[in-house]
């Protein structure tokens, strides 16, 4: 495909929709009281518009106060029928398919269900740059662009590829790219027989959901490695992992530390939770290794080496810090590119000068268009 067919694919994507002026909704409720809900009342707030309040789909915050106004249940907003409200969706969540509400509000009689990023579009101050939406960066007008499609080995990676640009350049919802797997290293790519004894690498491990899927679907892997340098990640990990190392015949090794160019001691953002990462401004610090001081004492030449790597945006300094790898064993990577708005671009460039003969694949893992996933595949 040219610049051009390309260009006019994700034109195709590109609509006069916009959203309703925002004063004329008698009630506002926000779905989801966590971070980007409280985030939505502020930017709401900012701009003259009182919300009538938050409310939740599950119990557990039901009840609480979140600046200064009561959690309501689901119950309590669809019951009084307000057709004319507002609902704005705002559970950020990678594992939250915010179509799924869309279609059970406007079910109900609702009209106007939106999502926090369909605000984007109207307050860019308030919430922008937010991972992947940056409006002073246009990703359709990369350079790379056609090179990166032409990379791509199959047609669900392209179609992947043309929606993620749309849906970055509109700011539109609906053009949220729908979950391909939830599964890293998918069957499609990687047949089991294929792992067969391979070890696998994760780095950015959080609470080790991802190693207890891996060992599950692959019984037989010869040694897990785990990097997760939040404290409170790593201790859920300890016990989430715990019977694993019982009922997996493979071995587990487990790092409370992160991965990067070069071993150092640096600052670190404690969040536990998913969003822990390097941060310049922190007074705490993370203890960093290099993948190839992990992973190469632990494997040999025949290894099949599976590496996640998920770290807030970090993924460039990771692949410095594994050259020895990449040249000496067999690896495949599934490398984050979501975290910032042109990483998908600079993750292929360093990737493709690593690897020149390893094939390329896209595959979407989580909602909102978290959890963008590069494959870069070695072939046994």
């Amino acid at each position: 495909m040219t610049p051009s067919e390309i260009e006019a694919n994700i034109n195709e994507y590109r609509s006069a929709r916009l959203l309703p002026d925002l004063h004329n909704f008698r009630k506002i409720f926000i779905l989801g009281s966590g971070y980007m809900g409280r985030k939505t009342n502020r930017v709401l707030s900012d701009n003259g518009l009182e919300i009538a309040g938050f409310f939740e789909t599950t119990d557990s915050q039901v009840g609480a106060l979140i600046d200064g106004r009561v959690v309501l249940s689901i119950d309590e907003v669809i019951k009084h029928n307000w057709a004319d409200a507002l609902i704005v969706i705002a559970i950020y969540q990678p594992g939250y398919d915010a179509r799924t509400a869309i279609d059970f509000f406007k079910g109900l009689g609702f009209d106007n269900v939106y999502t926090v990023v369909d605000l984007f579009q109207l307050f860019e101050s308030g919430f922008l740059p937010d991972l992947f939406f940056d409006s002073s960066y246009n990703v359709a007008d990369d350079p790379r662009l056609t090179n990166v499609y032409q990379s791509l080995c199959d047609d669900c990676s392209r179609e992947l590829f043309i929606q993620t640009l749309a849906y970055r350049t509109t700011m539109q919802y609906e053009h949220c790219p729908r979950v391909t797997s939830r599964e890293y290293f998918p069957s499609d790519l990687f047949p089991s027989h294929n792992l067969e004894r391979c070890v696998y690498v994760d780095v950015g491990a959080y609470d080790g959901d991802t190693i207890m899927d891996f060992a599950y679907r692959h019984p037989d892997v010869r040694l897990c490695i785990g990097l997760e340098p939040d404290t409170t990640n790593f201790r859920k990990m300890l016990r989430r992992l715990s019977s694993l190392a019982t009922e997996s015949s493979g071995d587990i090794l487990l790092h409370c530390a992160a991965a990067g160019d070069r071993r150092q001691i640096a600052p670190f953002s404690y969040e536990g939770g998913m969003g822990s990462h390097l941060d310049s401004t922190s007074s705490d610090y993370a203890q960093i290794f290099t993948l190839d001081e992990l992973v190469i004492p632990h494997t040999t030449s025949d290894d099949i080496v599976c590496c996640k790597v998920d770290v807030e945006g970090n993924e460039i300094a990771v692949l410095n810090g594994a050259s020895s790898i990449l040249q000496q064993r067999r690896v495949s990577l599934a490398i984050s590119v979501y975290h910032k708005p042109d990483c998908i671009f600079r993750v292929w460039e360093v990737l493709v000068s690593m690897l020149p003969r390893a094939s390329f694949y896209l595959r979407q893992h989580g909602n909102w268009g978290m959890d963008l996933t590069m494959y870069c595949v070695f072939h046994v």
